[in-house]
């Protein structure tokens, strides 16, 4: 039996991903992240998480949790590395971005899971003629 060597099997695995990815949307760019590439996030998670992509969601539901907690309380959020201030219309912003950040990766977890999504098996079928 012969062996592949693991250059490839990674090989595949990137393009594989890569190309699963592409039918998510982009990250948002904004000036707290600025533009983050979905794979980017995508090594991040092999990487650093072990490919658990239901933690790194998890990760990201529990920041928007507590961003809109702050959204709907008026008040400011501050990142301090990029020396941002963020109230009001752009802190509603940042919401919605973050929102669909979260939109974006959970697609991406979908794609890396490799299953079909309700309705997908369907397509892929051949239904008889007569309908039965």
């Amino acid at each position: 039996m012969s062996r592949i060597p693991s250059f490839i099997l990674a090989s595949i695995f990137v393009f594989a991903m890569s190309v699963a990815q592409a039918a998510c949307p982009q990250i948002p760019e904004n000036n707290v992240w600025g533009k983050v590439g979905n794979d980017a996030i995508a090594r991040y998670v092999e990487q650093h998480g072990g490919n658990d992509w239901a933690a790194y969601v998890a990760k990201w539901e529990n920041r928007l949790e507590r961003v809109q907690a702050v959204a709907k309380k008026n008040s400011v959020i501050v990142f301090h590395k990029n020396d941002l201030w963020l109230r009001g219309a752009d802190l509603d912003r940042y919401v919605r971005d973050v929102q669909e950040r979260l939109s974006v990766m959970r697609c991406m977890a979908h794609a890396a899971s490799g299953q079909t999504a309700p309705g997908e098996a369907l397509v892929r079928t051949t239904l008889p003629a007569d309908g039965t």
